[in-house]
């Protein structure tokens, strides 16, 4: 969530919520559709596509769950990976 400005003298709102700055620069988004358990193959085939492409991953990744993981076999799991490159 969005603040005007940073509260004076806080880097913490509550114990479980902190304040940081939201990564910038050009990233590259990959979709996974289908059981967690099978992620790693996204990730193998993202890895090959950077290399194709001669591309250099910054040190983070970003998943995004647009589907709720209820469990790990669940098929109709959604994530949004976003990879931020150098």
């Amino acid at each position: 969530m969005p603040l005007a400005e940073k509260p004076a003298g806080k880097d913490q709102l509550t114990d479980d919520v902190k304040l940081g700055a939201s990564p910038s620069g050009k990233a590259i988004k990959f979709q996974h559709r289908g059981p967690y358990d099978d992620i790693d193959s996204t990730y193998d085939l993202i890895t090959a596509y950077l290399d194709e492409k001669d591309l250099e991953a910054r040190d983070f990744f970003i998943e995004e769950y647009l589907t709720d993981l209820s469990s790990s076999e669940d098929p109709n799991l959604a994530v949004d990976i976003y990879v931020f490159v150098k």
